[in-house]
């Protein structure tokens, strides 16, 4: 269906809004977004702002959304492993294109996976079916390289605590996933280690190694060591 002019030049101001936005957390983080500064740098009144976004939460929610669609197609350029591919290295591939996602968008990753941003809190209702791509993913390449080594019990994995083991199978149980619970243990062993590095990275707390690639690999790769994959 085509768009009327007035739609096109409505979604035109959205973009622009949201641009700004962007630049303006780039420069200054996400907690001194403001819609009365956008206004002022686009040259209309705030009521005009408002008629596009009820407020800031608003704003930042529509944000969160782009953030988490921007890192679903940087993930989703890496094509599902093949039936004869290395798992583990698939799984690493997902890892650097998660960094590389993180250090080229650094004020989306601030967003949605930094510092709270005072006053602010994310609609997980809203917000979940966008994040829940990301983990989907992971949970993919990491169930690939579970049932490629056809281990039910794995055998360099430490039996996973009681407490532990139901709290997973809740979570396995509600979001309907197919997998064990120690792939979904392991997707966010691997997830937590992943942000914690990245998060470290871009506030410079690893600025004493100088370039922290080498570590962030070292780390990755420790990390399927650990879970036993096979590595060809």
């Amino acid at each position: 269906m085509t768009k009327t002019l007035r739609e096109e030049r409505r979604e035109e101001t959205l973009q622009m809004i949201k641009n700004l936005a962007w630049q303006k957390m780039a420069e200054n983080g996400p907690a001194n977004l403001s819609l009365r500064a956008i206004a002022r740098q686009m040259r209309v009144s705030s009521a005009a702002i408002y008629r596009y976004f009820e407020n800031r939460d608003a704003l930042l929610t529509e944000l969160c959304k782009d953030a988490y669609y921007s890192q679903v197609a940087a993930l989703q350029t890496l094509e599902p492993a093949a039936a004869d591919e290395n798992y583990s290295e698939h799984i690493l591939k997902l890892s650097r294109l998660y960094r590389q996602w993180a250090l080229q968008n650094p004020e989306k990753f601030a967003l949605v996976y930094g510092a709270p941003v005072p006053g602010f809190r994310q609609s997980w209702e809203v917000l979940a079916p966008f994040a829940s791509q990301i983990m989907d993913i992971f949970l993919e390449a990491f169930q690939a390289a579970w049932q490629h080594d056809q281990n039910e019990e794995h055998p360099d994995l430490p039996p996973i605590p009681d407490r532990l083991k139901q709290q997973l199978a809740h979570v396995i149980a509600q979001r309907k996933y197919n997998v064990p619970p120690a792939v979904l243990y392991l997707t966010l062993e691997g997830w937590t280690r992943l942000h914690g590095i990245i998060s470290l990275e871009l506030i410079d707390q690893l600025a004493l190694l100088g370039d922290a690639e080498a570590f962030f690999e070292y780390q990755m790769q420790n990390l399927i060591r650990q879970s036993g994959f096979v590595q060809s």
